[in-house]
């Protein structure tokens, strides 16, 4: 499954305008300038991705499920030590300990709220899709973000994968927002996508 060279820069500029609206308010609730980029997007058939990926899935990820003309699972994976450090940085912990207790997991989880919704919200005002969220939840291990749930099973076949790229003073954290819909679910988006005026999508 690949994208051609219009719907890879459609979906990255969207993206881009979700991450930019949710470094805009992750920077009020920290007091402190936050720097967001999606440097690239890639389409995947979830199984092969997850075959080649499993090794790579370490850290901590925040887990949104959504239901709607394009349902599944996002899913925003940091590596273990910058996602303890952002969770530090907000909850304005300056020596703490390398253990994530409960309430950093759960700013964690307010932050991939945050951005989960910032880029889903683009991507739904730009094809007129009606979108719910349901609450996010904290993983301690990424891998089980996916395969506890039907997310992996074989009603489940895009998979949108976001690199990106944050900057908490002058500390870079890198991570990737997945996006895995159900099956036709990316068909939807891109026929959408590809009747959506491009001049609208950031006054939406």
């Amino acid at each position: 499954m690949r994208l051609d060279p219009y719907h890879e820069d459609a979906l990255r500029e969207l993206i881009n305008i979700g991450i930019g609206r949710a470094a805009a308010t992750l920077s009020e609730l920290m007091g402190t300038r936050i720097e967001l980029t999606v440097p690239s997007v890639a389409l995947y058939e979830f199984g092969d991705w997850l075959k080649r990926s499993s090794t790579e899935l370490s850290g901590m990820a925040i887990v949104q499920d959504f239901e709607g003309s394009c349902s599944g699972r996002a899913v925003l994976v940091l590596p273990r030590d910058s996602g303890l450090r952002m969770a530090q940085i907000l909850g304005g912990v300056e020596d703490g300990s390398d253990e994530l207790d409960f309430e950093l997991s759960g700013i964690l989880a307010e932050v991939g709220n945050i951005m989960i919704n910032g880029v889903l919200g683009s991507l739904a005002n730009a094809t007129g899709a009606q979108l719910s969220y349901g609450l996010p939840e904290f993983y301690g291990e990424p891998e089980l973000a996916f395969l506890s749930t039907p997310v992996a099973g074989a009603g489940r076949r895009g998979l949108l994968v976001a690199d990106a790229h944050f900057y908490v003073r002058r500390f870079a954290v890198r991570g990737s927002l997945l996006i895995a819909f159900a099956r036709g679910g990316i068909e939807t988006l891109m026929q959408a996508l590809c009747a959506a005026e491009p001049d609208a999508w950031e006054a939406r």
